[in-house]
């Protein structure tokens, strides 16, 4: 049998199929954490006692660069409209996807891995999943505020460079959850 030979079905979107195995217990640890952060950035308790007693950490929200990271909310936070909460909801979700995305990956590629490494591959995922939903947040703000191309691209930069910050401050949960759901290796096998 050659194997180089395309045994994918020619279907112009097969690129596009999702495996139907269930998750990961560590992917789905990354996913349950990621969206608990999300919970606790949605809670208006939290937030405004951890503003009112941290006051520095809105100064980029001054500049316009979202605040933290998505919160998980059912309903608008102050005077925000309906959009920005379905924005913030699909923020979390692409948090959660990306996070959940890349653990996997990291999974996949060394079956075998480590806590460490597993912990270290679910905080990156985690940076990533929040450059990519502040970046997305942060594209609402400047669709919503009219702003011009350079305008834009800095808030997006803004929303980005604050997605790496809270990523890599909060990223040590998802990665402790992946940790503890991932099994350790066999000790015969080749490491």
């Amino acid at each position: 049998m050659n194997p180089f030979r395309n045994t994918s079905p020619s279907t112009p979107f097969a690129f596009f199929r999702l495996p139907l195995s269930p998750p990961a217990p560590a992917t789905a640890a990354v996913v349950v954490a990621a969206s608990g952060i999300c919970l606790v950035f949605g809670s208006t308790r939290l937030m405004v006692g951890l503003t009112a007693h941290i006051p520095w950490l809105v100064a980029p929200s001054a500049l316009g660069a979202p605040f933290g990271l998505p919160g998980l909310r059912a309903t608008p936070f102050g005077e925000q409209g309906w959009k920005v909460l379905l924005t913030e909801l699909v923020a979390v979700a692409v948090l959660a996807a990306v996070a959940g995305a890349y653990t996997a990956r990291g999974l996949r590629r060394r079956s075998a891995g480590r806590r460490t490494r597993t912990c270290l591959s679910a905080w990156a995922g985690f940076v990533l999943g929040a450059v990519a939903a502040n970046a997305l947040r942060a594209i609402d703000v400047g669709v919503t505020l009219g702003f011009g191309p350079v305008g834009y691209g800095l808030i997006v930069a803004a929303g980005a460079l604050t997605g790496v910050v809270w990523g890599v401050a909060l990223g040590w949960i998802p990665g402790l959850a992946a940790a503890v759901a991932t099994r350790s290796p066999d000790p015969g096998q080749a490491r």
